[in-house]
């Protein structure tokens, strides 16, 4: 049976695996780090909850008289509409906090919790936008094998991990431009809380990895107050 402290050491080592996972692109060129990655391209979608424009207007005003009062009973209309934040949607966010404008084709990719905006390609970066939109993540439980293998041959002694695991994490997805001068003159800020859950296959020399994040928050939409909840996918591999 594994000791406490072997224990530890294994999640340890998960944690730092993962962080390797999510933040490749900080010993190679960012540009190919974006083809590479094991987080690469990127899917969003989000269902936004606000007030309909007719919400608060007055439906009807009815007066009773009695003989003692006057009673006055005034109606309004309260009502929702729904929207939805897509890969689209979320790159016109971006122009409009950066104040610029993505060519035809643009796509999202991210790295780690990292994020940017890259060509039609897929392989080149157009610009970070990391410093609106991030996602941060604590490490909670992981699941799945997972062997740490020590070779010794005549090139000498490596040590490897070989896993395939599932990691559940609390995330935290954030998107912030009130410090900047947006294109329109409206900002954006918005906090979603939720699960990240990674799936991740370690070999030697390779990496793959998949995760989800769902989460539920609210904030403003260029200056308007709103409820959003969803998803953002991503997924890649990793070759080193």
């Amino acid at each position: 049976m594994a000791t406490v402290h072997s224990l530890k050491g294994i999640i340890m080592k998960l944690v730092r695996l993962l962080a390797i996972a999510l933040s490749a692109a900080a010993t190679i060129n960012l540009a190919a780090a974006v083809s590479i990655s094991p987080l690469g391209p990127v899917t969003v979608k989000f269902t936004v909850t606000g007030p309909s424009p007719s919400s608060g207007e007055t439906l009807s005003v009815k007066t009773n008289t009695t003989a003692v009062s006057t009673n006055i009973t005034t109606t309004f209309k309260l009502s929702t509409t729904n929207s939805t934040i897509d890969n689209g949607v979320l790159l016109d966010l971006l122009a409009n906090s950066f104040n610029t404008n993505f060519p035809s084709g643009a796509q999202l990719a991210s790295s780690g919790n990292s994020y940017y905006v890259v060509d039609s390609t897929g392989t080149n970066i157009l610009l970070n936008v990391s410093s609106v939109l991030n996602l941060d993540f604590s490490f909670t439980v992981s699941s799945g094998p997972f062997r740490e293998i020590e070779v010794n041959d005549a090139s000498g002694s490596r040590t490897f991990d070989v896993a395939s695991t599932t990691l559940m994490m609390d995330g935290t997805l954030q998107y912030d431009d009130e410090s900047r001068t947006t294109g329109d003159g409206t900002h954006t800020e918005f906090t979603l809380h939720g699960l990240v859950l990674v799936k991740r296959i370690q070999a030697e020399h390779s990496l793959k990895a998949s995760y989800l994040f769902t989460g539920s928050g609210s904030g403003e939409i260029r200056d308007q107050q709103r409820l959003l909840r969803g998803t953002v996918r991503g997924k890649g591999s990793v070759t080193f």
